[in-house]
């Protein structure tokens, strides 16, 4: 059998910090992606509506410092987010792109 593995993860890149005491929800996502998204077949789809874009860039930017490379498949171009749009994006692991 294959040790593939399919990530979905909706809505998860925003946290409002409502209270300055609760902890940042972002370094524990990128760990749990990173964790979950391995072998050549691992993927990970990413989905959700821009609201804090400098935030949400952050999240991006850990992700990426776990190996992991972040494709958006929607909307196409290469234009930044605005707030209110919803993005999706493929998440794979950097070596295995490599060597594709």
């Amino acid at each position: 059998g294959s040790d593939s593995t399919c990530i979905v993860a909706c809505e998860v890149a925003y946290w409002g910090g409502w209270d300055l005491f609760e902890e940042d929800t972002r370094e524990p996502l990128a760990a749990t992606l990173d964790c979950l998204i391995q072998g050549p077949e691992g993927l990970g789809i990413m989905v959700h509506e821009v609201r804090d874009a400098v935030r949400e860039a952050s999240l991006f930017d850990m992700i990426r410092a776990k190996g992991l490379i972040i494709q958006r498949e929607q909307p196409l171009g290469e234009d930044e987010l605005v707030e209110g749009q919803i993005g999706v994006w493929v998440l794979r692991r950097a070596a295995i792109l490599a060597g594709s």
